[in-house]
């Protein structure tokens, strides 16, 4: 749903749609290597594509963008398998990589700044530096919603440091802890939903807003096609594999 956020869409359309690469490409690819899911960067590009959009072309529906941007990448990509061009991964400069994503990493935590202290009247999608400026230009505005987003992220990275140092001190259960590390992120997200819900449960019958910012209503059911699309553009990470690894990239292409 966060992933969906990033790409200005509603937040449903990243509900119904993570599990879609996963499951496409565990049918047809080899590689155990690649890790499928959503990747921030891909749908920070997308929110872009659709704010463009929506400046040229006013009254397109935000997931017809999203969907059409989705079918020609993959297109794209397929084509780029079929005729067996994969590689051209061997290419690809890992410091222009590197540097791509360290500063889709910066720009992301810079316009996530705002909502993580509770600071209103920032546009997140401006240009980073602005961003920065007009968030330090109304901190003082900082509500409750920091003591959420920063103990969170806190317990993130208190967690990590603690599963990696007890990796180093019991190597024989180094595994264990690597799983446990992996499984921070689900952990903190089920141990603040229920904070959420304790200090907002009785807003309603109050008639009050709550006192945590909350997503709000998620539509349920109908399972709109458009919603796939948005999977096949947003789905795909590749992360740390060797050329090696590969039983066939064009496959591996192919698949993606």
């Amino acid at each position: 749903m966060a992933y969906a956020k990033l790409a200005q869409l509603p937040v449903e359309f990243g509900l119904y749609s993570s599990f879609m690469g996963v499951l496409i490409y565990w049918f047809f690819a080899t590689s155990k290597d690649i890790t499928i899911g959503p990747v921030a960067v891909l749908s920070t590009v997308t929110g872009n594509v659709i704010l463009r959009a929506e400046e040229r072309l006013p009254g397109v529906p935000r997931d017809i963008v999203a969907s059409s941007l989705a079918i020609i990448s993959g297109a794209i990509v397929l084509f780029l398998g079929l005729i067996r061009l994969g590689w051209i991964v061997d290419l690809i400069s890992l410091p222009a990589i590197s540097a791509f994503m360290t500063g889709s990493a910066i720009n992301i935590g810079v316009g996530q700044f705002p909502a993580l202290m509770g600071i209103k009247n920032v546009n997140n999608r401006e240009s980073t530096y602005k961003v920065i400026i007009n968030s330090l230009k109304h901190l003082g505005t900082t509500d409750i919603n920091a003591s959420f987003g920063l103990t969170a992220l806190f317990l993130l990275y208190l967690i990590r440091f603690t599963c990696n140092q007890l990796a180093k001190r019991f190597p024989s259960r180094a595994k264990t802890f690597f799983f446990l590390n992996t499984l921070r992120t689900a952990f903190v997200i089920l141990l603040y939903v229920l904070f959420s819900y304790l200090v907002n449960r009785h807003h309603r019958a109050n008639g009050t807003k709550p006192k945590i910012s909350t997503l709000g209503s998620v539509p349920r059911g109908e399972f709109a096609n458009q919603y796939l699309y948005f999977a096949l553009l947003t789905s795909t990470r590749i992360q740390a594999c060797s050329h090696t690894q590969y039983h066939d990239r064009h496959h591996q292409v192919f698949c993606v």
